[in-house]
């Protein structure tokens, strides 16, 4: 993702995210520059300013004429963090989930979709995980399984790169593992494919969950057997 499209998932507008990387990279500007800095119209401009303000993005300099200056973008994501942060606590309180029994089996669609499934499934693990995936895909989740092996989780991974997981066993395919597989407790398993129009399945039910174990252990069988084989 580029800066601006970040900046969007931070809670500003294009417009807004666009002026915030030229104040950062101008300094304070009065709505005139900031307008020509990024070829916003002057009524735009002042608009989308008044909107960084009020989402704490910038502050204006006081004197005439009236200037904005960005804020660090450390100190603004991280307070819409900290805010995002009461929020979620307030909704978890407020709204309840219904059973999910009628729903056995749910399609998530979208590479950060699916990402975002892999992590939680991380997070809520309390003995133990299995993930076949490629390198490249499993690669932003070792610090978080390394949380789980310093804290005692089980944690085995099947990959096709050489990555090192303190703690976890790694084994190593000979050939690309073209999706990805998650077991988390034995308790939910998430499998499916990121990459273009990808679509990954969750689910809870025993009888799947059974299913995508016994893959990954006949995989790691296979792994096995091939290396302990003498050379031809």
């Amino acid at each position: 993702m580029d800066a601006t499209s970040m900046l969007i998932e931070f809670g500003l507008t294009n417009q807004e995210a666009k002026l915030y990387i030229a104040l950062s990279g101008h300094g304070a500007a009065t709505g005139y520059e900031a307008a020509r800095l990024t070829s916003i119209s002057r009524s735009n401009a002042y608009g989308s300013l008044d909107g960084l303000v009020d989402k704490g993005a910038a502050r204006v300099v006081e004197g005439k004429p009236q200037r904005f200056v960005a804020v660090p973008a450390g100190e603004f994501c991280a307070n819409r963090i900290r805010r995002l942060e009461s929020y979620r606590n307030a909704l978890e309180a407020e709204l309840v989930l219904v059973d999910e029994a009628d729903c056995p089996y749910l399609t998530i669609r979208g590479d950060d979709n699916i990402a975002d499934k892999v992590a939680d499934i991380i997070a809520s693990t309390t003995a133990r995980i299995y993930l076949a995936m490629p390198a490249h895909l499993l690669a932003p989740y070792i610090p978080a399984l390394e949380g789980l092996t310093a804290r005692g989780i089980k944690v085995v991974a099947i990959t096709d790169g050489d990555l090192v997981i303190d703690g976890a066993t790694v084994y190593r395919s000979s050939k690309p593992t073209p999706s990805l597989r998650v077991i988390g407790d034995s308790a939910m398993t998430l499998t499916g494919e990121i990459g273009g129009s990808g679509a990954a399945l969750f689910s809870m039910k025993r009888n799947l969950v059974n299913l995508i174990r016994d893959s990954i252990r006949n995989e790691i069988q296979l792994i096995t057997l091939s290396q302990e084989a003498p050379p031809q």
